[in-house]
């Protein structure tokens, strides 16, 4: 299955940005597998190194799981939840990234 991710920018208000430079300089945000198991793989690519936090929340917003990494690293994920449909929300200095996860 595929789901959206949903890339919101934070924190960032200059005017003498252009949306070209923004949108130019965005990082990756990948997962997988999905549906998964007892571990997903995550990797936020980006130019630079920046410090991660990923979160977990079952589908009525209680946090389940909570992991810190850095940008352009593949780190595994273990989940310890139930199965069911959770959101995963990985949040860097300046953008937060918002997806699905479907754990069986």
């Amino acid at each position: 299955a595929v789901f959206p991710i949903t890339v919101y920018r934070t924190g960032y208000c200059d005017s003498a940005t252009s949306v070209a430079s923004v949108v130019g300089t965005r990082p990756e945000f990948s997962l997988y597998p999905n549906p998964a198991t007892n571990v997903v793989t995550v990797k936020l690519a980006s130019q630079g190194t920046e410090n991660v936090v990923i979160t977990m929340a079952n589908i009525v917003g209680e946090k389940v799981g909570e992991w810190a990494t850095v940008t352009n690293k593949t780190s595994d994920l273990q989940l310890n939840v139930a199965p069911g449909v959770y959101i995963l929300t990985a949040t860097t200095g300046n953008y937060k990234f918002v997806t699905r996860v479907v754990v069986e």
